[in-house]
C-alpha cells in the first residue's frame, strides 16, 4: 500500500451532533465501506489497502463503535446513513 498510504489521514468528524471516525486512503473516485453492526472499520483491513490501489476509499466506525462517539439514545438504524450523507452533504 506505498502509494495508497502516502495518500492516507484519518480524522474524526462532528456529523450530526456526534463524532465518527473515519479514515481516507488512495485516490480517483470516492468508494465508502460501512461495516455491519457488532463490528468496526478495521473488519475492512484487506480490502481497504487492495482497494486504495486504484480508489479514494473511505472507511469510518458507525456511532457507538470502534472510535466513533457512543451514543446513548434510541437511535434509529437509518442514522448511520444519515451521518454519512451528512458528512458528505448529498
Amino acid at each position: 500500500m506505498s502509494r495508497a498510504r502516502d495518500q492516507f489521514y484519518s480524522g474524526l468528524a462532528n456529523v450530526n451532533g456526534t463524532s465518527i471516525f473515519y479514515e481516507v486512503a488512495g485516490q480517483g473516485q470516492p468508494l465508502v465501506l460501512m461495516h455491519s453492526g457488532y463490528s468496526h472499520r478495521k473488519l475492512w483491513d484487506d480490502q481497504f489497502e487492495a482497494l486504495a490501489q486504484s480508489y479514494k476509499v473511505v472507511r469510518y466506525d458507525l456511532r457507538g463503535y470502534g472510535n466513533s462517539a457512543v451514543v446513548k439514545t434510541d437511535t434509529p438504524r437509518y442514522a448511520d446513513w444519515q451521518d454519512l450523507y451528512g458528512y458528505y452533504n448529498f
